[in-house]
């Protein structure tokens, strides 16, 4: 076998990936990356442009970012549906949505993360609080534009929904959900009952210790 991702089970953009191997039952080789395994670490260091996961590797091929990743995997392995549909309109919607998530939600959840693994006085409360302005004024849009549907676009599971499963997984954690939201926290429930993603949230499950500002008990 010479498909195997780079990353860690706990780090949310692998997430993406992992749920479009498993929707479309592709057999890959998982390559952790953590102290324990220096060649790995290497290896991402070399594939990334700034180490950060997942990246990708089939043989020669090399891909870094989790949109590329599942991009790949559409082109070039398995037999299910693509997770970008083959509808140029509808592939511009899912991919715009899969956008949305990434950069409203998830990178905003990073930001706030980040900001809590940093010495107190190299903290940044400015930059915490637009974080969380923006994943709130994400939520407003996403509870209208999910309105009668059951995933993000297109109808069907895709790859607006890989990202829209972290993104919202580690959100509602650092940012909850109100209860104002209601059509958006089915959606998330929706997500989280999907087989694929169950999985990679039970595989995660190990490392929620490491979540600096201390995983809820729940989820």
């Amino acid at each position: 076998m010479t498909l195997a991702l780079y990353g860690h089970p706990f780090a949310s953009f692998v997430w993406k990936p992992l749920i479009a191997l498993y929707e479309r039952g592709i057999s890959f080789t998982f390559k952790m990356v953590d102290p324990d395994h220096p060649e790995n670490r290497a290896r991402i260091a070399a594939l990334s442009p700034t180490g950060q996961f997942p990246a990708l590797t089939d043989g020669e091929r090399e891909i870094t970012q989790s949109n590329a990743v599942i991009e790949y995997l559409d082109l070039f392995h398995g037999n299910g549906m693509p997770m970008i549909p083959e509808d140029p309109p509808q592939a511009l919607e899912a991919r715009m949505m899969a956008d949305v998530f990434d950069d409203y939600v998830h990178v905003q959840t990073q930001r706030i993360v980040g900001d809590a693994l940093r010495k107190i006085e190299e903290r940044d409360p400015r930059g915490v609080a637009d974080a969380h302005a923006q994943i709130e004024r994400c939520y407003a849009w996403l509870e209208l534009r999910l309105q009668a549907r059951e995933w993000a676009a297109c109808g069907r599971f895709t790859i607006a929904d890989c990202a829209a499963a972290p993104a919202l997984f580690y959100g509602d954690w650092v940012h909850p959900i109100a209860e104002r939201y209601p059509i958006l926290a089915a959606y998330r429930a929706r997500l989280l009952s999907r087989p694929s993603v169950a999985r990679v949230v039970d595989e995660a499950r190990p490392y929620r210790s490491f979540f600096p500002l201390g995983a809820p008990d729940r989820d």
